[in-house]
């Protein structure tokens, strides 16, 4: 009898580690895609740079929402304490923008953007 070769396929996502999360401000966001991702705080709205966290400015250290833009795809990684969900992936190619509402307990990390 001969042996038989088998291959072993493993596939590994790389999620970035969860943002500094203030206790007492609320929803946070973190801005690892090249792109500006623009943030609110109600009636307040921001834009972070690339790589940049929302708790680096305190207005916005409690965020209510992030924008998912029209005509892009981002993909966005949330966390409620250490618990990781997603990568949750907001398709709005040919379509108008979409505020993705961020809760008082969650992290948010946009990991990609493409447009």
């Amino acid at each position: 009898m001969g042996r038989r070769a088998v291959a072993v396929v493993a596939l590994v996502f790389l999620v970035p580690a969860a943002p500094v999360h203030d206790p007492f401000g609320g929803g946070e966001v973190a801005n690892h895609s090249p792109w500006y991702v623009r943030i609110s705080h109600f009636p307040a709205e921001t834009w972070l740079r690339p790589y940049e966290l929302s708790a680096q400015f305190p207005p916005f250290r409690d965020t209510d929402a992030f924008e998912a833009p029209a005509n892009c795809v981002t993909t966005a990684v949330t966390w409620i304490g250490p618990i990781t969900r997603g990568p949750f992936r907001y398709d709005r190619l040919g379509q108008d923008s979409l505020w993705v509402p961020i809760a008082n307990t969650q992290a948010v990390d946009v990991i990609a953007m493409s447009c």
